[in-house]
């Protein structure tokens, strides 16, 4: 039940812009990213925002500058907070396949942590 409005709201797709804006800088506390459960339940709501069609949504699960971490990395295979061994973040990798300068943000910021 966490983060049901959240969930909701990210399935919408006239509301999932706002909704990663609003979460772009990732505005939670550590003791939040280390607890599971709350992990556990902004999976569905960043793989709603990292799959999406337009750039400047899916972008935003990428860190908002150089050196603040995004919402990719939390989900990272080799990230404390990963719970579910990198699977969304390989489906929201592997979507922005198609997509040139997301990849090659990912990549850059992110395929270091897993190598």
């Amino acid at each position: 039940m966490t983060n049901i409005f959240l969930s909701y709201r990210s399935e919408i797709e006239d509301w999932r812009c706002g909704l990663a804006q609003l979460l772009h800088p990732v505005p939670v506390p550590d003791d939040a990213l280390a607890c599971p459960v709350f992990v556990r339940g902004m999976e569905g709501v960043v793989l709603c925002i990292g799959t999406d069609r337009r750039c400047d949504v899916h972008s935003t699960v990428l860190g908002i500058r150089p050196g603040k971490d995004g919402w990719l990395h939390i989900y990272c295979p080799s990230s404390d907070s990963c719970a579910d061994g990198g699977t969304l973040w390989c489906q929201v990798v592997s979507y922005s396949t198609g997509r040139l300068r997301f990849a090659e943000v990912c990549v850059k910021n992110t395929l270091h942590f897993v190598i």
